[in-house]
């Protein structure tokens, strides 16, 4: 009680100033008081230091709060800055990869339309159907299987490549395989090679399953082709 009573006095003498009737020789001359003064005292610096400590701590944890919010915030940004740097390297590949497709298909498309490959191409159906007979065919037909083997080998590397292919040249590349079909065998037998025109073989018969799935009422063939003359030509 007495030691209250004191720590209430000097919470007076701190705050408001010092009370009546208190003197400091009254505390001297009794050692009881002394000892409860220097108690009361020291309770009071331990406060004092507990709310200091306190204090500091709350300071140091909003402070350390705050500096993890900017560290949140920083890798938040970093991340959309990777995010960003990611999305710009896709799309520019994407670009690249439409340029690639575009570039090839522009050598594809000189290949298969330009005056000499059409003019083959015509001979070599004529030949077949019977419509009109030369002596030259074998080294026509080597031309355009050639050709179509060659256009395989590029578009065998990439599937997009593939698509946008058979989505322009199926109905040309089905019908030359059709009428050639029977001249690569003789030749895989004579040259006792049976990989010779195997990618025009590969994108002939796809070629042909494209175009009769999507024009099931025009398919692909030719009016008057006869496949005995052709067995009979190339002694299949």
């Amino acid at each position: 009680m007495v030691l209250a009573e004191i720590l209430l006095q000097l919470v007076t003498i701190l705050t408001v100033g010092v009370p009546q009737g208190f003197t400091l020789e009254g505390i001297l001359a009794d050692p009881v008081a002394v000892s409860t003064w220097a108690l009361a005292i020291i309770t009071i610096v331990l406060v004092f230091i507990g709310i200091h400590h306190t204090r500091s701590q709350g300071r140091s944890q909003r402070e350390l709060i705050k500096q993890q919010r900017a560290l949140v915030q920083e890798q938040k940004n970093t991340l959309e800055e990777q995010k960003l740097i990611l999305d710009t390297f896709q799309k520019s590949a994407k670009l690249q990869e439409k340029s690639l497709i575009i570039g090839e298909m522009v050598k594809i498309d000189q290949l298969i339309n330009d005056e000499t490959a059409l003019s083959e191409r015509d001979t070599i159906y004529k030949h077949v159907s019977g419509l009109e007979l030369h002596g030259n065919f074998h080294i026509v037909a080597e031309r355009v299987s050639s050709r179509f083997d060659r256009i395989g080998a590029i578009i065998a590397i990439h599937e997009d490549l593939r698509a946008a292919y058979f989505q322009l040249h199926a109905r040309e590349t089905g019908k030359s395989w059709i009428s050639l079909n029977d001249y690569v065998i003789a030749e895989r037998r004579r040259r006792r090679d049976q990989l010779y025109c195997r990618f025009f073989a590969n994108i002939g018969q796809e070629s042909i399953q494209y175009w009769n799935s999507r024009n099931p009422k025009d398919p692909l063939g030719l009016e008057e082709y006869k496949r005995e003359n052709s067995t009979k030509m190339y002694g299949t």
